[in-house]
């Protein structure tokens, strides 16, 4: 869950911050993609991208991003349905 991935997920982008990685843009599929869009409301990555996603919470997780973002999204998806595309839309655009 959130309480357990969240931490781990800053703790390695924040080291590879402190390393000199001077760039970070995260990509999540299915699972993961609710923790990049997570992650494109931080200041822990420059970008996000997220394919399939599943258990994003929308609009609230969406509302959150901050960072530039690319979604990939099926036609169809049931674990993105298409009222979370459209209601994804309206908050991005």
């Amino acid at each position: 869950g959130d309480n357990r991935t969240v931490p781990k997920l800053r703790a390695v982008l924040s080291e590879l911050r402190q390393s000199g990685v001077s760039k970070i843009v995260c990509q999540g599929y299915c699972w993961g993609g609710r923790y990049s869009v997570l992650m494109g409301g931080t200041d822990h990555v420059d970008g996000f991208i997220v394919a399939h996603p599943a258990f994003v919470k929308v609009p609230k997780d969406v509302e959150a991003i901050t960072k530039p973002g690319l979604f990939i999204l099926a036609e169809n998806d049931h674990t993105f349905s298409d009222k979370d595309v459209t209601k994804t839309r309206d908050v991005v655009t």
